[in-house]
């Protein structure tokens, strides 16, 4: 009998522990946030506003298509705004109006707008970083210009803007003119006190001239006239601790990224003086930082390594033999090192700003060293030499010109 009390008690007791979820909300009351845009208010020295997209779960499910492509109808979204002093509250007041709670965890996509960018991201970016609701993978971007207004786009070939954006964010490592940055690393750059600068994706609103053959010859020239818009990378944003100071184009971003050792796919186009063009697609890359110290003052080289196949060139009678080879690997480096000096340059000289991570070796090699210092102000004046060994791979399936030999029987 005492043993069956004993038993009926702990049942009793862990049956107290099955209480559910206190959390818990209902699926039919929650707004899926797939993008979130944050700019500062013009005029005001406070206030921020808060642009977030929600996903119309009912079109989604009835598959329908966005963008003219699909049937003509816009993308299955509502956009909504408001403005507070705080996101918190900005959050607040959109819930007053919106009917449902924002449920964050499928956020895609954070964008930044240039503006706020600028005075500083860290207050606006805290909201985001304690909240337990937001994926650590939310990509992070700054706009050209307000955020608000790239939220307007509607993609023509992804049924939501924000699975465009992720997949922009993707593509970033195919092409190397940009990066990928999510919520967790900027987290790290803001949080960590021995770190490179941050460097975020800038992006922009891309608009392309459309002419639609079929129509009537008198309105031809106004359907010339329409432009689609889509959305693209078109460089990198340069942070010195939370506030952006410069952007650069897709060239410097690249040579930034080479430097950084970032650089592992994309087009690299070098030019054979007097004779045309050869087109490398990069498919290895990685840097080496080598850290020296003289007379008590640290020194930097950098050394990229990185090859590709050729997968297009415009030179006739162009016959790859191994000295041409050879060569062309000359000018690829020669390319490839031009390219990352004239960033280095403007990263050490015009803006001033470590973005290539090594202010972080020394400190993690030499921390007495790096302490001794004023990083800020030794980095502009620092030696850092650059060397390149870059090569081709591959030729693909031809030595030479498919037409090299017609015309030159002509």
């Amino acid at each position: 009998m005492k043993r069956y009390l004993v038993s009926l008690i702990t049942l009793l007791l862990v049956l107290t522990l099955l209480t559910g979820c206190w959390s818990r909300r209902e699926i039919e009351n929650l707004g899926f946030a797939t993008i979130v845009a944050i700019d500062k208010v013009e005029g005001s020295a406070e206030e921020i506003e808060l642009s977030v997209q929600f996903a119309i779960t009912a079109a989604l499910s009835g598959g329908e298509q966005g963008g003219d492509g699909g049937g003509g109808s816009e993308a299955p979204v509502w956009t909504v705004s408001t403005r507070g002093k705080s996101l918190a509250c900005a959050i607040q007041e959109m819930r007053s109006f919106v009917g449902k709670f924002p449920f964050w965890a499928h956020t895609r996509v954070i964008i930044i707008g240039e503006e706020l960018a600028r005075s500083g991201i860290g207050p606006a970016m805290d909201y985001f970083i304690r909240n337990r609701h937001f994926r650590h993978s939310t990509y992070v971007m700054v706009s050209e210009g307000p955020a608000r207004d790239l939220l307007e786009v509607s993609p023509k070939l992804s049924l939501l803007p924000a699975e465009l954006l992720a997949e922009l964010n993707r593509m970033t490592r195919e092409t190397s003119d940009s990066v990928s940055r999510t919520l967790l690393e900027l987290m790290q750059s803001l949080v960590e006190e021995q770190t490179s600068e941050l460097l975020l994706p800038l992006l922009a609103a891309h608009k392309t001239p459309v002419t639609d053959e079929a129509s009537p010859s008198p309105e031809k020239e106004e359907t010339a006239k329409a432009e689609t818009e889509s959305l693209q990378f078109i460089g990198l944003s340069v942070f010195q601790d939370d506030k952006m100071i410069a952007t650069l184009s897709p060239t410097e971003s690249q040579g930034v990224l080479w430097l950084r050792g970032e650089s592992n796919r994309g087009n690299v186009v070098v030019e054979v003086p007097g004779r045309g063009l050869i087109v490398q697609r990069q498919v290895y890359g990685r840097r080496i930082l080598r850290i020296t110290e003289t007379d008590g003052k640290p020194q930097a080289k950098i050394i990229i390594f990185q090859d590709g196949d050729l997968v297009e060139h415009n030179i006739d009678q162009l016959e790859l033999s191994p000295a041409a080879i050879e060569e062309l690997d000359s000018l690829l480096s020669a390319h490839i090192k031009a390219v990352a000096e004239d960033a280095l340059r403007k990263i050490q000289t015009e803006l001033k700003t470590d973005v290539i991570g090594i202010g972080e070796r020394i400190y993690r090699l030499y921390p007495r060293l790096y302490n001794s210092l004023s990083w800020q102000e030794y980095f502009p004046t620092m030696p850092i030499e650059v060397e390149v060994k870059a090569s081709f791979r591959r030729t693909g399936e031809l030595l030479q010109s498919p037409l090299s030999t017609k015309y030159s029987q002509r």
